[in-house]
């Protein structure tokens, strides 16, 4: 088995691990380095920095005695470098991912790994194009068909945070996916498992949606409500209006079409997949009793299908 590691490559190395022990390695080609070659680790806090700033291409990465710096414009954050024992990965038998789009670029509202009980752990990539993140309340599918075996990896979210906007070559193996373009060369752990299961989370068929909003009007009203209490995390959504679970907001906005339905879900999250959505009407389909089974939405223009469980409550 080959493995990876600073004393090889005599780059600058950046390493993260996660409670999920999936591992993210990043080589700097062509990197200035000093006298000596230091095997450093940043811890997720600086991750989630590289990730708000634009990703690793968007950044100034330097280290400065037991710091690592990340510059960009005039924002300068600094942490202190982890010495830990270099990780050694299997870069044996990589083969091409031929994927047409970069996966970070693919994923919607990414802000939710700041979400209190919603935290993005994995992304599922599918080689024909379909890509699936998930966690314990919403999932995401994007399809867009791609040639080559149907083949299917779990992506830690850590590799997704330090992707930056460009048109990366993806290759992998049973054990590592790794994303290069003309200045890094971007490494990380696969998690091994069926996880998710994305042929049960998007099996649900709906023909006609038990809802219908307007885009903007949903948008102001989940915004007042968030105003109104900023604490509260659940929304209900019926025939007759919307008010928080709390019952510190009440709103008179209607659903255009006539149906009697009522179903709680996180109010941010719903926000979330609203705002991403390209078309002005947001329809919500559901395959069951509405309230007790998860809320479909399709945004056709984009390929896009959201899934957002909902909340059981007692009132």
């Amino acid at each position: 088995m080959k493995t990876f590691n600073t004393n090889q490559f005599k780059d600058n190395c950046i390493y993260s691990w996660d409670d999920n022990d999936s591992g993210v390695m990043v080589i700097q080609k062509n990197a200035y380095t000093t006298a000596y070659n230091r095997e450093f680790m940043i811890d997720n806090n600086a991750m989630n920095v590289i990730d708000k700033l634009g990703g690793i291409d968007s950044c100034d990465i330097t280290l400065k005695d037991n710091n690592v710096i990340i510059k960009k414009g005039k924002v300068k954050v600094k942490t202190l470098i982890k010495d830990v024992p270099v990780p050694s990965l299997d870069l044996e038998d990589l083969q091409r991912l031929n994927l047409r789009y970069n996966i970070k670029k693919a994923l919607p509202f990414t802000d939710l790994q700041n979400i209190k009980n919603g935290v993005l752990s994995a992304v599922q990539v599918r080689s024909t194009g379909n890509i699936v993140a998930t966690d314990s309340y919403w999932a995401f599918q994007h399809n867009e068909g791609c040639d080559g075996e149907d083949i299917s990896i779990n992506v830690s979210a850590a590799f997704i945070k330090l992707l930056g906007s460009s048109n990366y070559k993806y290759t992998y193996n049973k054990h590592v996916i790794v994303a290069e373009d003309d200045d890094y060369k971007i490494i990380g752990r696969l998690i091994i498992g069926n996880y998710p299961d994305t042929n049960q989370i998007f099996k649900y068929q709906a023909y006609e949606p038990f809802a219908v909003y307007d885009k903007n009007e949903l948008i102001n009203a989940l915004d007042l409500a968030m105003l109104a209490d900023s604490e509260s995390d659940c929304v209900i959504l019926s025939d007759k209006g919307i008010r928080l679970l709390s019952g510190n907001f009440n709103s008179d906005l209607n659903p255009v079409n006539e149906n009697i339905f009522e179903v709680a879900v996180n109010i941010r999250m719903l926000k979330s997949i609203v705002k991403e959505f390209t078309e002005d009407n947001i329809k919500m389909y559901c395959y069951g009793d509405v309230g007790l089974n998860p809320i479909v939405f399709r945004d056709i223009n984009n390929n896009d299908t959201y899934i957002l469980l909902p909340i059981r409550v007692k009132e």
